[in-house]
């Protein structure tokens, strides 16, 4: 019986210790967006369902990759009138969690109502709390403004900024 070993590079080790510490480092901290993202200002993106980047949003169930500045995310339908944007870079080791086959790296899946990253088997509610796995630190979940319509709907995401206040109560 033959003995295999792996050998890990030097480079990939320390790629490993970084993500991991930095993702230590800024969940124990408390940061807040505006010193993760110091140099990014926020943005609020607009989403067409109808757009093949977005299609597969039109069935329940699905998930897609979105990129905003630098922040990471995946867009989640979860039932026909909610869409879930939540951070998609695990805090355990730095995985992306972008759905599986969307990239060569990509490590997530959306099954029962929970985001996994496949890497370690860490796993978060679509509130972005641990529900298992090794990490301890839960994840940050975007506000949306979604309108579904037959053609798939359109959706706003907000990254960094808060949504508009609604001032239909108080106008006359």
């Amino acid at each position: 019986m033959s003995k295999q070993t792996k050998t890990i590079r030097r480079r990939d080790a320390l790629k490993v210790l970084g993500c991991g510490t930095c993702a230590i480092a800024a969940v124990s901290s408390g940061c807040t967006f505006s010193e993760l993202y110091s140099d990014f200002e926020g943005e609020a993106v607009d989403v067409d369902l109808g757009r093949a980047r977005y299609q597969d949003l039109q069935t329940v169930g699905e998930m897609v990759a979105l990129d905003v500045g630098p922040v990471k995310l995946n867009l989640i339908r979860t039932d026909e009138a909610t869409l879930v944007a939540i951070e998609r870079i695990c805090p355990h080791l730095g995985e992306d969690m972008a759905p599986i086959g969307s990239s060569p790296t990509a490590r997530g899946m959306y099954m029962n109502g929970q985001l996994w990253c496949t890497a370690h088997g860490s796993y978060f509610d679509l509130e972005g709390m641990v529900v298992g796995g090794p990490t301890n630190s839960p994840i940050q979940v975007f506000p949306v403004r979604f309108t579904p319509e037959p053609s798939g709907g359109f959706a706003t995401v907000y990254v960094g900024v808060a949504p508009p206040v609604d001032n239909a109560e108080g106008e006359s």
